[in-house]
């Protein structure tokens, strides 16, 4: 049986809540609400969601690493010379070159190249999204993750965009959140951060909440509920236009208004 929630609107009049995605969200809003930043842009809490609950917190770069016989500092070599020419390529390609190392990387993870980065958003609504947006994923229970920075248990934040900060000794703390670019287009739409953690030792071979568990809270949404959620979020204007801003977001914006797969929608009885 779905539960029933009644709010008073004023001049004794109530309404009842039975809509099952509509009271989820209303709890996931408390949840996310229960750690919050006044008076800042900054994010010192950042959300990111996972369409699968299996999904680890690692980077694409070494997500899939699979030398796992190899020691830690030629890992550490590898990935450094991977990462190298990933920055050289998008440098080079794409008139990059007044930028630092740091805004190009997260420029190419915005455009599918693997890094060490993790794409966060201060809007955990946005994150709630991407925990929901594939219907090809409703088989599974989604996630988001609730990050917050706490530099004596491992998080700080930072606007260095010079790699060296994270990587040569001037930050001492293995993860860092910083401020997605602003010349990024879809930075203002998804209110952006990126997690990085230094390569300088095999921390950044463990998920992010192994190496401040502390810091890192999560949120699971049931599989049973994420289309719902979906249709909900897209009605107040979450999706993919509004996080992204391109022709096929619009499209897919629309293939998901048009879809009512999950209505289980039947005629009446008395229709020829």
């Amino acid at each position: 049986m779905n539960p029933v929630i009644k709010v008073d609107i004023g001049d004794g009049k109530t309404v009842s809540l039975t809509d099952p995605a509509a009271i989820f969200v209303a709890i996931y809003m408390t949840w996310a609400r229960e750690i919050r930043v006044f008076g800042t842009l900054s994010p010192c809490v950042t959300y990111r969601g996972h369409l699968r609950a299996s999904w680890k917190l690692l980077p694409t770069l070494y997500r899939h690493w699979t030398a796992p016989e190899m020691e830690a500092a030629k890992k550490i070599h590898v990935l450094k010379q991977a990462e190298k020419e990933i920055i050289a390529e998008f440098k080079n390609r794409f008139a990059l070159v007044e930028r630092s190392k740091f805004e190009i990387l997260a420029y190419a993870q915005h455009h599918g190249a693997p890094t060490r980065l993790l794409d966060w958003s201060r809007n955990p609504l946005a994150a709630l999204w991407f925990a929901v947006s594939e219907k090809e994923a409703d088989s599974e229970s989604g996630v988001v993750y609730q990050i917050r920075v706490i530099p004596e248990r491992g998080v700080c934040m930072t606007d260095d965009y010079e790699l060296d900060f994270c990587d040569g000794g001037k930050c001492k703390q293995p993860i860092h959140i910083l401020p997605s670019p602003s010349f990024i287009s879809r930075t203002d739409r998804q209110r952006s951060a990126f997690s990085i953690v230094t390569l300088t030792d095999d921390l950044a071979f463990k998920p992010l909440d192994e190496i401040a568990p502390t810091c890192i809270r999560k949120f699971v949404i049931p599989q049973n509920l994420k289309a719902g959620i979906r249709r909900l979020l897209t009605e107040i204007g979450i999706d993919p236009f509004t996080l992204f801003g391109t022709p096929d977001s619009v499209g897919k914006s629309w293939a998901l208004r048009l879809d009512y797969s999950d209505l289980n929608i039947t005629p009446p009885t008395n229709a020829v």
